[in-house]
């Protein structure tokens, strides 16, 4: 105990004098109880010492949180696609676009040709069309 006390800061006679002053004063100023209000003062002085001093050292035990200086992994991505050429992004979309209604303008036409197919066969058999 003796070793902890040593090490917290105590407070001033001045901040002593003018805290017992107060409490002199709230107690309709007394005679002959100086001494008592000086301790008194001298004890709330030292736990307020000593509560900042707890609140100081749970501050410094508390967790610091890292700050990353690295985007993370998928805005590095978003950011590379951004500063391409816009050109070069505008042909890429309009190709995959193409290729991609290509693909369904082969599909009707293979389904209207394979229709029609079906439709001169079933003609040749002399069966009538239902459409």
């Amino acid at each position: 105990m003796i070793a902890t006390a040593a090490l917290i800061r105590r407070p001033s006679a001045e901040d002593i004098s003018m805290h017992a002053y107060f409490l002199w004063e709230q107690h309709a100023r007394p005679h002959n109880r100086d001494q008592e209000f000086w301790f008194k003062a001298e004890r709330v002085l030292l736990s307020q010492i000593q509560r900042k001093e707890t609140q100081r050292q749970k501050e410094a035990k508390a967790p610091v949180k890292r700050v990353s200086t690295r985007p993370p992994s998928g805005l590095a991505t978003k950011i590379e696609t951004q500063t391409e050429d816009p050109l070069r992004a505008r042909s890429k979309k309009t190709s995959t676009t193409s290729a991609k209604s290509k693909k369904v303008k082969t599909s009707k036409l293979k389904t209207k040709a394979t229709a029609e197919t079906s439709r001169k066969q079933s003609k040749k058999k002399g069966i009538p069309s239902a459409g």
